[in-house]
């Protein structure tokens, strides 16, 4: 093999390694994007996961000392558990044990007629169905982006991507059955 041959050869797989390298770039920065609007969606979110948290305090001090304390213990802590978690993908987990606690404590707040004819409960209660609706939909929208992403991340080309550039998977919101 002369010379020439040789420098075509070696041209041909430099072009070739370079169509590669821009290939798996651009399916990582695909696979970026999409995790990236999946975020967006849960800062979206955020704002009425914040309130909703507000109310649970709301929720807390109107039961304290009327309804069953397991339960408002159960709620305080299950907040508690959420406040001090910092990363996205660990908070998402835990929202759902969130959620299970406050439906425990309205159901038995609704039972203790002193509590469920108050006033301030009724209003906690309502904003609480008003920010889970809230929830709902934004918590769907982040879910189709969570799929869209996964979908992304699951199949070729985009899974050599993600296992070459160490793409973490994100989870889907937990949402409420009867929302």
């Amino acid at each position: 093999m002369g010379h020439y041959a040789q420098a075509r050869l070696g041209a041909a797989i430099a072009f070739a390694l370079t169509v590669i390298s821009v290939f798996i770039i651009n399916q990582h920065s695909r696979l970026v994007d999409a995790k990236n609007r999946a975020v967006d969606a849960f800062t979206m979110m955020e704002g009425y996961l914040s309130k909703r948290n507000s109310l649970v305090n709301d929720l807390i001090e109107n039961a304290e000392g009327k309804a069953d304390q397991e339960k408002v213990d159960a709620l305080r802590n299950a907040k508690q558990v959420i406040d001090s978690t910092e990363k996205i993908g660990e908070r998402i987990e835990k929202e759902g044990i969130l959620a299970d606690a406050i439906t425990a404590l309205t159901n038995a707040c609704d039972s203790i007629s002193e509590l469920a004819e108050s006033a301030d409960y009724k209003h906690i209660k309502s904003e609480l169905a008003d920010t889970d609706r809230g929830i709902t939909v934004f918590g769907n929208n982040y879910n189709t982006y969570v799929e869209a992403f996964k979908t992304r991340r699951g199949k070729f080309p985009g899974s050599m991507a993600a296992k070459l550039f160490k793409v973490a998977d994100i989870p889907y919101f937990p949402l409420r059955k009867n929302d």
